[in-house]
């Protein structure tokens, strides 16, 4: 039953001229906005860990997953709600109304299809341990079997269903769940209730007065354009609703509804919120919240949320997360479609450029991904909101000065207190640095911090507060310029990072990020000929010589070319004229062999003595051209004198360099047995990070096989799980390889093969759901190369390999025996998934280590491969100099020095191959 009414037919002269002058007015007020803010940006979260705002907080792939990414900022900023709203995510009708029920409630909106719980909504519910569940609409629109399905999740919450006949009805019931004292109007005390149009033009208003509701905690109720459903008259009656704002415009709700609400309901007064559109009205309510109604719920003004008109589930979920705000309170909802409306841009155009004295900035919130508000809708928006331009950086680098880079500002910025230009950053602490161009922590090299060590750092620490790979930070003229301590290399990526605010003088532009990639010079000619450096020890009887060259000749067996004769030794009656070079092995970094040559039986000597040895004074000469490179270029003629080991000032670590991590192995998982899906090495889950990823199957039990299988695939990188979900037929998988290859994301960042690729048989094989608990991924690896290079040729290295401990920042690593070749050791760590490989042969300066991470069924840690720019303390005895060997000299020092180094990156250096066991 409903009242009925009849539009008017004719106004009062009076009427009709105030509405002419009042359209007027609002006319010159939206067609001539006096400013905007003075600066604007989207709104973007961290996905990658790289402390840099880079995607949508709320672009879910479907309907259901964006509901849960607004429940999840809800859980985030108002904390994990006891009780939680669904709805249809299919049937929207009943939806719209339930954002006062959700303020009433404390309670997120959360979607679901009509005949199935998605799974990623109950994970939320057990997720937050949620005690009570509202479903709102009838079983038509969420079915028994959803209830049962929330009833039995591991929380075990309780529900209720609130629905009535129709949906005017059901909203009617809504509003009558709300319980408690009768909510009221903003500045009003009288009991009041919100009206939309209950039809597909009113879901546009419902959306957009969605956060108002919520916050005021007012039933939302619906009505047709002409008449007054029953229902909805007799929830005002009983609830002696005393004002009625209407949401929309006469077409939505007409003046003889208005009329009918005072004459025949009781509601002493009406008042209505519309523009010339639905975008328009938006724009009103928008207005309403940061006017009369701030005072009450507290509505930001430096942000807004668009959302699509047409989205009507993404509009309802975000009515309780934008109600209550990511954190700076209530947000108001703008309706945008494919174009950004006029009403809209004239109201972004018309915000605050200065407020309280401090310029402004508006961050703008989009609802949904690009496909529901396009990049050109919210790049138009964020043009129409700001006056001035960002604050810019630009970065450059002198390649005549490798270690150091520079940052210089498009405008004055901020500096620390009492601060004038040329202030570097030492003796001032880190507080004093925050929120200032000096702070280190905004400048990045490779992803990595460029932080400043504190004065109280721990000097045993190694934890990332402990990281110092700038010297030094100071400004000149708006220009920063940060001290390395190291070079920067070809390749080496320089950034800063965006979304402070730098800007002196209370400027509250937000700085937009920069970067720039350090350029890889022109490679020159190949003009270089083979570098010899030849390492001998009086007392040993073999002696070494390493040759550098990139391009050097080799042999058709892959032998090294080296002339006859070439190598020799003089002064000990000993001519090497038979070459009898017993070690030959590559070494990390290019071009880089190494020969071990031994001296011949002494026939001379008593039987005692086995082999000649290496005294002081002999001669170790290398000829000229006894190396050639591709180009015929030989080495030079070398000689090397033989002195006795003597002690040095100090025997000490001159430099410890990195090269880059490398992904050895792409990390995998199967599925239903003959399907697996690999990482690629140059996606979110390279190497090791690819083993704490999971993969997630869910299927319809109800499924009718003879049905089109309808499969849905989400990627999730913030919390590395791939999902899927069979919503109909039996699919085989093919099917579901190609719903995988369809998800961009994942085609970016995995691929997937078979068990069998030789017969399609596997391909056409069913397949079902995967464990509850996901299949997880496995095999990744990553690698690094450290070389430390000492001072002086080193006769030993250390127990317990204590110096590939120390540079990996771990206290020990166990002993592992050397290989056949007496120069390799490989060891795992224990309790952590680190490989080390050790390289060094005696006697030498340098030693090689390579770590290689790997794990196999748990989630990776990375954090014990040494990174570039790390700094490590070498404790002493890590390695022992020739010297030290012979008896102690009173007086003399024949300990390691304890060293501080930091790990300087070096792009020649590059990790060789997994290590030879595990």
């Amino acid at each position: 039953m409903t009242i009925r009414t009849k539009r008017r037919r004719s106004r009062s002269l009076a009427a009709i001229l105030a509405a002419m002058l009042m359209a007027s007015v609002l006319s010159v007020v939206a067609g001539g906005p006096a400013q905007a803010a003075n600066t604007s940006g989207e709104h973007l979260i961290d996905t990658n860990g790289d402390k840099v705002p880079d995607s949508r907080q709320f672009a879910g792939s479907h309907r259901y997953l964006t509901a849960q990414y607004l429940a999840d900022a809800y859980a985030t900023n108002a904390g994990s709600p006891s009780t939680v709203i669904i709805a249809s995510g299919e049937s929207m009708v009943d939806a719209v109304t339930a954002s006062g029920l959700a303020g009433n409630l404390d309670a997120p909106i959360l979607l679901t299809r009509t005949d199935r719980l998605p799974h990623n909504v109950a994970r939320y519910i057990d997720g937050h341990n949620v005690s009570h569940v509202v479903i709102v609409g009838g079983t038509a629109a969420v079915s028994d079997a959803v209830q049962t399905a929330i009833e039995a999740l591991g929380s075990g919450p309780t529900t209720e269903r609130v629905s009535g006949a129709d949906r005017y009805g059901t909203a009617a019931a809504i509003g009558g769940r709300l319980g408690g004292p009768n909510p009221t109007w903003c500045g009003s005390e009288q009991t009041a209730a919100i009206l939309v149009n209950g039809g597909d033009s009113g879901r546009a208003d419902a959306i957009a007065i969605g956060p108002l509701a919520f916050g005021l905690g007012l039933p939302v109720l619906l009505t047709a354009a002409d008449e007054l459903p029953q229902s909805t008259a007799d929830f005002l009656t009983d609830n002696a609703v005393e004002h009625v704002v209407i949401v929309g415009g006469t077409g939505a709700v007409s003046e003889s509804i208005r009329d009918a609400m005072i004459e025949d309901v009781g509601v002493i007064s009406v008042r209505r919120i519309s523009g010339g559109d639905a975008a328009g009205t938006s724009v009103e309510i928008a207005e309403e919240m940061l006017g009369k109604c701030a005072d009450v719920i507290g509505a930001t003004p430096d942000m807004v949320a668009l959302v699509n008109r047409d989205a009507t589930a993404d509009g309802v979920a975000a009515g309780p997360a934008m109600g209550y705000g990511l954190g700076n309170g209530p947000i108001p909802v703008l309706l945008v479609s494919d174009e950004l409306p006029a009403a809209v841009s004239d109201y972004l155009a018309s915000t605050d450029e200065v407020r309280g004295g401090l310029k402004t900035n508006l961050s703008i919130v989009a609802i949904g991904g690009t496909a529901v508000v396009s990049n050109n809708v919210m790049a138009a928006a964020v043009a129409a909101a700001k006056t001035s331009p960002a604050l810019t950086a630009s970065i450059s680098f002198n390649e005549k000065v490798p270690n150091r880079f520079s940052v210089t500002y498009s405008d004055d910025v901020k500096l620390p207190v009492g601060a004038d230009d040329g202030i570097d950053y030492a003796g001032l602490e880190a507080n004093e640095l925050d929120g200032t161009v000096l702070d280190p922590t905004l400048y990045r090299i490779n992803a990595r911090r460029v932080e400043a060590q504190p004065d109280d750092a721990d000097p045993q620490g190694t934890g990332p507060e402990q990281d110092s790979i700038a010297n030094q930070i100071y400004v000149e003229d708006r220009t920063v310029t940060i001290v390395l301590s190291h070079n920067l290399a070809a390749g080496d990526v320089v950034s800063v990072v965006g979304g402070a605010k730098l800007g002196a003088n209370d400027d509250l532009r937000p700085l937009e990020a920069a970067s720039i990639t350090i350029s890889r010079s022109t490679p020159a000619a190949d003009r270089s000929a083979p570098v010899i450096k030849i390492i001998a020890v009086a007392g040993e009887s073999t002696f070494d010589v390493i040759v550098r060259e990139p391009n050097l000749l080799t042999e058709v067996d892959g032998a090294t070319y080296m002339a006859d004769g070439g190598v020799k030794v003089r002064g000990s009656g000993v001519v090497l004229t038979d070459q009898p070079a017993d070690f030959v092995v590559g070494r990390p970094g290019a071009g880089m062999m190494r020969y071990r040559f031994s001296l011949p039986d002494d026939d001379t000597e008593t039987a005692d003595v086995n082999e000649s040895e290496l005294s002081k004074g002999d001669v170790v000469e290398v000829s000229r051209n006894t190396f050639l490179d591709k180009g015929n270029r030989g080495n030079r003629l070398t000689r090397l004198t033989v002195q006795d080991p003597e002690p040095v000032d100090e025997f000490e670590i001159d430099t410890v360099s990195i090269g880059d991590a490398t992904p050895q192995t792409s990390a995998s998982a199967t599925i239903s047995t003959d399907m697996s899906v690999t990482a690629k090495g140059d996606g979110v889950a390279a190497g090791i990070a690819g083993n704490g990823w999971r993969i997630y199957g869910y299927a319809d039990p109800s499924a009718d096989a003879t049905k089109k299988a309808d499969i849905d695939v989400d990627v999730d990188t913030v919390h590395k799980i791939i999902t899927y979900t069979i919503n109909n037929g039996a699919p085989t998988q093919f099917d579901l390889a190609r719903a995988f290859v369809a998800n961009e994301t994942f085609a970016a960042n995995f691929t997937v093969d078979y068990a069998d690729r030789t017969t399609l048989a596997d391909k056409t094989t069913p397949v079902t759901a995967t464990d509850p608990a996901g299949v997880g991924f496995e095999g990744g690896s990553s690698q690094v190369a450290v070389r430390v290079v000492f001072n002086d040729y080193v006769d030993a290295l250390g127990a317990d390999n204590a110096l590939a401990a120390a540079i990996a920042g771990v206290t020990t690593l166990p002993i592992a025996q050397a290989d056949e070749n007496d120069d390799t050791v490989t060891t795992c760590a224990e309790d952590t998934p680190l490989c080390v490989q050790v390289m060094f042969q005696t006697p030498d300066n340098e030693v090689h280590i390579t770590y290689t991470a790997i794990t196999t069924g748990t989630p990776a840690v990375t954090g014990v491969l040494p990174v570039r720019g790390g700094t490590r303390v070498i404790p002493e005895g890590v390695a022992t100099n020739f010297f030290a060997s012979d008896p102690v000299v009173e007086g003399e020092d024949n300990s390691k020095a304890e060293v501080l180094r930091g790990l300087r990156p070096d792009s020649s250096l590059t990790p060789f191959g997994p290590p030879s066991s595990n």
